[in-house]
């Protein structure tokens, strides 16, 4: 929720947009007479009408406004200062005159009912308190009303939401049977000493494994017992609201649940209800997928050892040849047992037996054996409650006779048959490969399919299909009908988002500029191959292929001046205390105000609100935990008020406003003649620890640890713009923080690793307006893509390293799908990943995938021939990716406790402690923001410094912070900022 207010580095377009004197302002200006007033009249004006509402003081309008008013009257800015302000006839009269101009009128006691009465009215169209609030400022400049202070606004829209949220709970009760409401009060009910059904309800999954599994069906039978329906008692409620009430709910137990009015109790219930529905279903589907991939690799674990033994040498053959070879010679005509077996002896002779027996071993008959015993021994036993549970769907026709599997499976479920019967109609395009050859056995010389092989066959069939979104699950939500991902209004609103979004309409013009440029960096990486380079193509053996040949990046320069920067802040503020750096980004930010109570009621006072919550802050991004934190701190209120403050005002929604509006002021701050201006971001994943009792953590063999990738955005001078916990894919996670990072930042390119690219990535990229930019792991062997066919002799410097013509037709057809499927993801109607997801190796027949790729084709090649021909450019990416490999060197060092390991094994709770990571890294990039600059301005080093100084100068530094010690937490304590 932002107040309108004037940033004090406000730009000069923003200047020129907002603070420019129109004709008629100027012909207004006639009327006084002093040069003072003239002055003060056109600035209070123009703050008055890009605020709505007269600044609360002088303070409030920043000198950059002055500056450029006063140089459109051509007067001296200082003149402002003499200006009388407030309590005084002329302001009055000023006041008066700009009211009377502009239409804006004062607010009486009428307009505010009024106001609340229409933001409950119009909910549906800001269905979030965020929302609501813009929504309530836009309202207020329609009718020309003057803005409320902010703390009597924020209030109102409180207010307001309150009432909404009333009406909502109402509406969804009155839709509820009473048989609802019954098995809702029983659920609720909670006997003594006994864990209550209402939070194992709420309980997580746990570890992946077949005790998940059941737990996991158990509880999804328990909730559809209730029968909650969004179409019916649901609808009309916006997703946003029914989220926000999720959230409100999760965290109370049942006695709280059962302190609210029952139209409150009942609706809340119907929403968790709904949501873990969804929630316990993906959770049975994820591990439903782990327990399939599982099968092959207890198998193939099997399968390795018995493979070892068999092939385990009898030490000395030579040897026992040469004894069993005299001992024949010598005595032809006697029996073996008589002559062999004494020299050699039977067991050796059978162990040579068995190794040769061993090595004629088919290794896929084998292995399909193995997956099968390990299928039927174990690992069946999870499908009958599978099957019975979940509804699998296909909308496209060519899944049919997977579903016909499915169905096949399902019929002879409890049935003992070893083979299917000759009568049933089986789709045996479903065996493929090993399975193939093991499941058809001849019975009297009629083929017959073996059910668990066909089953086998069905399961890994399912497994890619419901990874890729080829099939769905009824009452799903990350595995739903993936038309459910899109936007529902497109045959509607379709050229509105192409104009919201600034997305060509016409495929032509978004292909033809991708054309010309492949043309023309082909032309290039010609001319530069052409003559002698560092950079090269080579032909090993002198075939037809070739490689290409980088030298390394060369060490850069040394900045002793950046280090004697560093010592001067040392000396001058010593060692910064974290908990002091983080108080003082809260001074300057205010992050409490972006923190509200989920209850109904909200009783604790800013103050009470702000030290707990920056205790939480520093427990939680720390690794330190709530516990300790409180231990150290020792505040004036119980262990137990820290935990329940946690549940009721600490979430993500939160936690990422807080740090948007952080990074905003990090932008805010800087000095474009120290820090430059970027439009770059760079991104890459961090691995940190964590127990495995759940379905996130998994083992992670380079880094020999269980733990989960979290994944980071940060502009090149260190200001961290987004973190998550990674899904599914790298790229969806950097496409992801650049459509997500909502703040100031106004990112254009962004530097990435192997990891973080892909074709997909560079098409995407390309829509969102970002240009991707990755260092490639492999180069030496990446190929270029020709734009056209016939172009090959064009370009006889690049022989040995083309491709073929990239097939613009496949752009053109679907091109209206992809940029909806683009859409869907800066619409955020499904997250990333899933949309993503369908688009795979697996999945080569999709015309949009083929059109995606086509365009990532081109643009990989065209960073390939900028990367190999420019050194600049070559430099740019390395020192981008320098930026981010630092961001992450800092989390060891802030994420302290535990050894960066997050000791909780709820997923929230670790994407929570990467999100509280994430704002203390930021803290402290502000505060060496604000102290370098003061060393530079005070110690006058800005103009020592060079354009390569400037360039290497970074925030993120850790010399002068102590995140260790006693943890004294005073909010009363002088800002060090102040006392040096």
């Amino acid at each position: 929720m932002k107040y309108p207010h004037i940033s004090c580095h406000i730009d000069e377009y923003e200047l020129r947009d907002h603070f420019t004197l129109s004709v008629q302002e100027r012909h207004l200006l006639a009327q006084w007479r002093k040069d003072t007033n003239i002055l003060g009249f056109a600035v209070i004006l123009k703050s008055f009408l890009f605020l709505g509402f007269s600044p609360r003081s002088k303070e409030d309008i920043p000198d950059s406004v002055v500056s450029w008013v006063s140089s459109q009257l051509d007067m001296d800015a200082s003149l402002f200062v003499k200006y009388r302000w407030k309590n005084d006839n002329v302001w009055d009269t000023h006041l008066e005159a700009i009211r009377e101009f502009s239409g804006f009128r004062p607010y009486n006691e009428d307009d505010l009912p009024k106001l609340v009465l229409w933001l409950v009215n119009r909910a549906g169209d800001h269905p979030s308190r965020q929302e609501m609030f813009s929504s309530a400022i836009k309202r207020c400049r329609h009718l020309r009303l003057e803005l409320p202070a902010e703390k009597e606004f924020s209030r109102l829209v409180n207010s307001a939401w309150q009432q909404f949220l009333n009406n909502i709970s109402q509406k969804i009760t009155d839709r509820l049977p009473p048989e609802i409401l019954e098995k809702m009060d029983r659920c609720l009910d909670t006997v003594p000493q006994e864990t209550g059904r209402y939070e194992w309800l709420k309980a997580r999954p746990g570890k992946s494994g077949m005790k998940s599994l059941k737990r996991e069906i158990k509880r999804l039978e328990f909730i559809k017992e209730f029968g909650i329906r969004e179409d019916i008692y649901l609808r009309d409620v916006p997703a946003e609201t029914l989220k926000l009430l999720r959230d409100r709910i999760f965290p109370e137990g049942a006695y709280q649940i059962k302190r609210h009015p029952a139209h409150i109790r009942y609706a809340l219930m119907a929403i968790l209800l709904y949501f873990r529905q969804m929630e316990v279903t993906d959770n049975i589907v994820n591990i439903f997928i782990y327990l399939i991939r599982r099968i092959g690799k207890k198998a193939d674990q099997s399968l390795e050892r018995k493979l070892i033994n068999n092939i385990r040498s009898v030490y000395g053959k030579q040897e026992i040849l040469y004894k069993m070879a005299k001992a024949a010679t010598q005595y032809p005509q006697a029996a073996v047992e008589d002559t062999v077996f004494p020299v050699v002896g039977e067991d050796v002779l059978y162990k040579i037996i068995e190794e040769y027996e061993g090595r004629e071993l088919v290794y896929e008959n084998s292995r399909a054996k193995e997956k099968k015993n390990k299928y039927s021994r174990f690992y069946r036993q999870m499908l009958r409650p599978v099957m019975t549970t979940l509804v699998f769907r296909a909308n496209n026709p060519a899944h049919q006779s997977l579903l016909d599997g499915i169905a096949l499976v399902r019929k002879y479920l409890d049935k003992k048959h070893v083979h299917y019967p000759q009568t049933e109609k089986i789709p045996e395009k479903l065996l493929t490969g090993d399975l193939k050859r093991m499941a058809i056995e001849e019975i009297k010389g009629v083929p017959r399919i073996v059910k668990h092989y066909f089953e086998l066959a069905v399961l890994q069939k399912l497994e890619k299909a419901l990874n890729h979104k080829e099939v769905w699950v009824e009452r799903a939500f990350r595995f739903r009908n993936p038309d459910q991902d899109l936007p529902q209004d497109w045959p509607e609103e379709r050229l509105n988002y192409y104009v919201k979004h600034q997305i060509p309409k016409r495929s032509a013009d978004f292909v033809d500029p991708i054309y010309e440029e492949l043309t023309a960096s082909l032309e290039k990486a010609n001319d530069f191959f052409g003559q002698r380079q560092d950079v090269y193509i080579y032909h090993p053996g002198n075939g037809e292929k070739g490689f290409f040949r980088i030298p390394k990046i060369a060490p850069g320069p040394d900045h002793p001046i950046l280090r004697e920067i560093k010592q001067l802040v040392l000396d001058r503020w010593g060692i910064l205390e974290l908990v002091d750096i983080l108080l003082e980004a809260d001074r300057q930010v205010n992050f409490s105000k972006y923190f509200y109570s989920t209850a109904q009621r909200q009783v604790l006072s800013p103050r009470e609100i702000r030290e707990r919550l920056l205790l939480s802050l520093l427990g939680r991004g720390t690794g330190l935990g709530l516990k300790r934190i409180h231990a150290a701190a020792k505040p004036n209120f119980s262990y137990e008020d820290l935990v329940y403050f946690n549940k009721r005002f600490f979430h993500k929604d939160s936690l990422r406003e807080s740090i948007a509006a952080l990074v905003n002021r990090i932008l805010e701050v800087r000095n474009p003649q120290i820090w430059g201006t970027t439009t770059a971001c760079t991104s890459d994943g961090k691995y940190l620890g964590a127990w495995d009792q759940n379905m996130v953590t998994e083992w992670n063999p380079h880094y020999q640890k269980r733990g989960f990738l979290s994944y980071w955005h940060s502009d090149l001078k260190s200001a961290g713009i987004y973190s998550q916990v990674k899904g599914t894919s790298e790229v969806a996670a950097m496409i992801a923080g650049l459509i997500f990072h909502n703040t100031m930042a106004d990112v254009k390119s962004n530097f990435v690793d192997t990891g973080g690219q892909s074709e997909m990535g560079f098409a995407f990229c390309r829509f969102l307006g970002v240009e991707l930019l990755p260092w490639l792991r492999r180069m030496k062997s990446q190929r270029l893509y020709l734009p056209d066919s016939g172009m090959k002799d064009r370009f006889p410097h690049l022989a040995g390293v083309l491709e073929r013509p990239i097939r613009w037709g496949h752009v053109h057809a679907p091109y209206d799908d992809m940029v909806r499927h683009v859409v869907a993801a800066k619409e955020q109607t499904a997250p990333v990943d899933s949309i993503l997801r369908r688009f795979n190796k697996n999945n080569p027949a999709s015309l949009t995938h083929k059109g995606f790729l086509e365009v990532g084709k081109a643009l990989r090649t065209i960073h390939n021939c900028n990367f190999l021909t420019d050194l600049s450019y070559r430099r740019k990416i390395h020192d981008g990716r320098n930026v981010i490999e630092s961001w992450n060197a800092t989390i060891d060092f802030i994420c302290y406790g535990g050894e960066s390991e997050i000791k909780s094994n709820d997923p929230e709770v670790q994407e929570l402690t990467v999100l509280c990571l994430h704002l203390l890294q930021n803290a402290l990039v502000l505060v060496n923001t604000v102290v370098v600059e003061r060393v530079l301005h005070d110690k006058e080093y800005i103009e020592k410094l060079s354009a390569a100084d400037r360039n290497a100068l970074t925030p993120l530094f850790t010399s002068n912070m102590n995140p260790y010690g006693d943890i004294k937490l005073d909010l009363n304590k002088p800002s060090f900022l102040q006392v040096h």
